[in-house]
């Protein structure tokens, strides 16, 4: 039996009460003292119900904060509990924590085992407590402590349940002095019991133990079990694994020829398979290269021409081949080429020998790209071509190789890399031109191919994103038939005034009479400052700002037309303008802070000085533009809104 002197805040379905308690033993007392405890175990309390804890925390007069049905918030209670900061005078200054005889320096807690709130065990409540053991510990200053404690009873009166037994006073519970002789009667026991533990089976069976050993293991003998069961154990001896740079295996069968001897490659994952357009990158594709399906099928006609496979670039690599630009491979070791020519540096004047990972980063930089499939395919074909040619015997062609007699097939172009690296795409930039036509050598038809076919593939690229931009445009734009553009369309301008309701304030042509009570004279042209930052062209109206984009609507519904660009037709631009501006005219010399952001107004600022000059050079008058925000384009429609409100009254 022990009493409950502090508790730990719960998170879940017991948030806002105590999730554990501290709970201690009685003190011996001393002359002219007042009773004082020792903590002696933390525990936890979800071995109660969640009714029967609050039924304790009601006696304790704790109330956690809840919700009523009005709505209102009720704080939190605390009751008996307190916080401190300081250790309560009920806690005994006296303390097993640093020594085993024990010392008046107070008990110590650490940050797992102070307690957020105190209570005194005068206004305390006493709990039934079963524990595996008892074992010494320096966490709480009784100097020892419960293995696996858990609630069996709560001794308070006045409750029903099976938690609670009859009430105990908290000057009943367990003293220091008892519970250290029930640690030490235990632990002589122990000790008997070790010293009278038979060696052989007829001893064990002759004689009974004094006491029946313990379940539970403690940290010496935990320690030395494990030990022994760690000499038990065989020991397995430690050889250090050896990866081969190539670790592809030498595939069967009879080498087709040399072609490849002394060049090593990297095939990437991905897809390798003909696109049956006849032709990758210009010129005929050899048959060979036709039947391939798998990246095994690369592998294994390299090495059928007598060229090594490798699995990583550790070793000198002289190509890497991938199947497309998007396989996750081929992007992966790309990234890491262009990482690695960025911080491949080495220091100017520096004799010091570089690092290991400098060394692994100047390797990486100095491979060239990855280049495509199908060239492979292309270089042995040219290379069995030209031995043909030679008409050289079958014992010394045999030897020849394009490494030693054919090096000129190993320069590759621009067409034959999947992916450039920055080394050479310097490079190539001093000795091609845009299209990659070499400057100062002539190519053959078969370049002529490629370069053509680079730029219609160029053209088309352009042609789709023309289009796309021009598609969101008649998306986001007046391209679409709205009313206003079939009004200005369909019908003459002495018809147009059909369309002048109430609610379409900026519609220009109504009937006399309605001229005065709304006062548009003109057609209102808007066009949507969409590119704030300066960033986005102007055919491309991307509106960055929702302010602005919620405000098309309205001054499409109110008779506006919005124009996809800025020319001299424009009437209004509605731009972020700042704090308390509405619509201001605009002109050369408008200060910044007219404008919502300093970026968008000078963006604006050259668009429209560019503007008044274009104007000037043509001859024609310098359009009158007001600059309006959303806040007039709201303004005028709460115009027509008020108006109906009115005439509804009516």
């Amino acid at each position: 039996d022990l009493v409950v002197m502090g508790g730990y805040w719960s998170t879940g379905s017991k948030g806002g009460l105590l999730g554990s308690f501290l709970v201690g033993c009685a003190a011996e007392k001393r002359e002219g003292e007042g009773p004082s405890f020792l903590p002696l175990t933390k525990i936890s309390t979800g071995g109660i119900p969640l009714s029967a804890l609050q039924v304790l925390m009601q006696h304790t007069g704790f109330r956690r904060a809840s919700c009523t049905i009005d709505g209102l918030v009720t704080t939190r209670q605390y009751g008996n509990w307190f916080e401190s900061d300081s250790v309560p005078e009920f806690v005994s200054r006296q303390s097993f924590q640093r020594s085993k005889e024990g010392d008046q320096g107070g008990c110590r807690f650490d940050r797992s085992t102070r307690p957020d709130l105190w209570i005194d065990p005068a206004h305390s409540f006493v709990l039934q407590i079963l524990a595996g053991e008892i074992v010494e510990s320096t966490a709480f200053s009784a100097g020892i402590t419960l293995r696996f404690p858990r609630i069996q009873k709560v001794r308070l009166d006045g409750h029903e349940g099976a938690v609670f037994a009859s009430g105990k006073s908290v000057h009943d519970v367990e003293t220091l002095g008892s519970l250290h002789s029930l640690y030490a009667g235990r632990m002589s026991q122990q000790k008997e019991y070790d010293s009278q533990a038979p060696t052989g089976a007829l001893l064990a069976s002759a004689r009974e133990p004094a006491v029946a050993p313990c379940r539970f293991l403690t940290y010496s003998q935990k320690l030395r079990k494990n030990k022994e069961m760690k000499a038990r154990k065989p020991r397995r001896r430690t050889v250090p694994l050896r990866v081969n740079s190539s670790g592809v295996p030498a595939v069967g069968g009879v080498r087709e020829s040399v072609a490849l001897r002394g060049l090593s490659f990297i095939v990437h994952e991905g897809t390798y398979m003909h696109d049956g357009r006849g032709q990758e990158g210009g010129g005929s594709l050899p048959l060979a290269a036709r039947a391939v399906r798998s990246r095994t099928d690369v592998q294994e006609f390299i090495q059928r021409h007598g060229g090594s496979v490798t699995l990583t670039a550790d070793c000198p690599t002289n190509f890497i081949v991938g199947g497309r630009k998007n396989d996750a491979r081929v992007q992966t070791h790309f990234k890491a080429i262009c990482a690695a020519a960025e911080k491949a540096e080495v220091p100017s004047g520096c004799s010091k020998k570089p690092s290991k990972t400098l060394e692994n980063l100047l390797k990486m930089s100095l491979l060239c790209g990855i280049i495509k499939w199908t060239w492979v395919f292309r270089a042995v074909a040219s290379f069995q071509k030209r031995v043909e040619e030679r008409n050289e015997p079958e014992s010394k062609s045999s030897s020849i190789c394009i490494k030693d007699n054919f090096p000129e097939l190993l320069k590759l172009s621009r067409f034959d890399y999947l992916l450039l690296s920055p080394k050479v795409e310097k490079s190539l930039r001093d000795s091609e031109d845009i299209f990659g036509d070499h400057l100062q050598s002539d190519d053959g038809v078969l370049f002529l191919k490629r370069y053509l076919k680079d730029m219609s593939r160029k053209r088309k690229n352009l042609q789709k994103v023309q289009e796309g931009t021009e598609n969101l445009i008649k998306r986001r734009c007046p391209g679409d038939p709205t009313w206003v553009n079939l009004a200005l369309s369909k019908f003459q301008e002495e018809e147009r005034w059909i369309f002048g309701g109430p609610e379409q304030v900026l519609w220009p042509f109504r009937k006399k009479s309605c001229h005065k009570l709304y006062g548009a004279s003109s057609m209102v042209r808007m066009y949507v400052n969409s590119s704030p930052s300066g960033n986005v062209g102007e055919g491309n109206l991307r509106f960055c700002e929702d302010a602005l984009e919620a405000c098309l609507p309205l001054a499409r519904s109110m008779g506006a037309q919005i124009m996809p660009t800025l020319s001299p037709k424009v009437t209004h631009v509605l731009c972020g303008l700042g704090k308390g501006i509405e619509k201001v005219r605009w002109r050369r010399d408008l200060i910044s802070d007219t404008y919502a952001t300093d970026a968008g107004g000078t963006c604006l600022h050259k668009k429209l000085c560019g503007l008044m000059e274009e104007a000037d050079r043509g001859g024609e008058d310098r359009p009158k533009i007001m600059l309006v925000g959303p806040a007039w384009v709201r303004k005028n429609y709460d115009t027509f809104a008020n108006h109906n409100k009115n005439q509804s009254k009516y």
